[in-house]
């Protein structure tokens, strides 16, 4: 099922990313994949997906959820490189993303503030937070979307993919719930 932009997210510029990286924590490990989906007026004008060089290879049990090998990240740019031009980006967008408060969000910060760059941004819409007040049975990105009828491809735990999904999952919520339980 395929669920529209609601009305009341018409008028802002929502960017909607997900990041992979080489493990949990910041301090120690890189970002690898950057997923984004813009939406300007209900509409998607943007998606793409990212992939960083350097740093450290991914943990086994890391690499088995993403996929993502170390040859195919050779020659590419860094994170830190692009860090810059990500911030400018993101600057003034409503970011969403699923679990992106406790994880993509603080990780991407934290690189960001590594190489003097700060992270600027209109506010941020969490899908994960939303279905735990929810109360949902379980809260992954897989388990709602099942729940929700959007397509979700378990073997792809990808930046765009799960980018895409999240999009289409806050909408379903909006849907349900109504904006005003879901946005406040």
């Amino acid at each position: 099922m395929e669920y529209a932009c609601p009305e009341v997210l018409k008028s802002s510029r929502m960017v909607c990313l997900d990041i992979e990286t080489t493990g949990l924590s910041p301090v120690w490990n890189n970002i690898i994949e950057l997923g984004v989906v813009e939406v300007k007026n209900g509409i998607i004008t943007q998606k793409y997906s990212k992939l960083f060089g350097g740093g450290r290879s991914s943990m086994y049990l890391v690499r088995k959820i993403h996929g993502i090998k170390d040859c195919e990240r050779q020659g590419k740019q860094t994170f830190a490189q692009c860090a810059p031009k990500v911030s400018q980006y993101l600057a003034g967008a409503t970011l969403v993303s699923h679990n992106g408060a406790k994880f993509d969000v603080p990780f991407i910060e934290s690189k960001m503030k590594e190489v003097g760059v700060s992270l600027s941004y209109f506010r941020h819409i969490d899908t994960y937070v939303i279905s735990r007040k929810l109360e949902h049975k379980h809260n992954s990105l897989e388990w709602l979307c099942h729940h929700y009828d959007i397509p979700y491809d378990e073997s792809n735990h990808r930046g765009l993919t799960d980018c895409l999904c999240t999009l289409q999952l806050l909408y379903a919520l909006i849907e349900k719930f109504g904006a005003e339980r879901i946005l406040n």
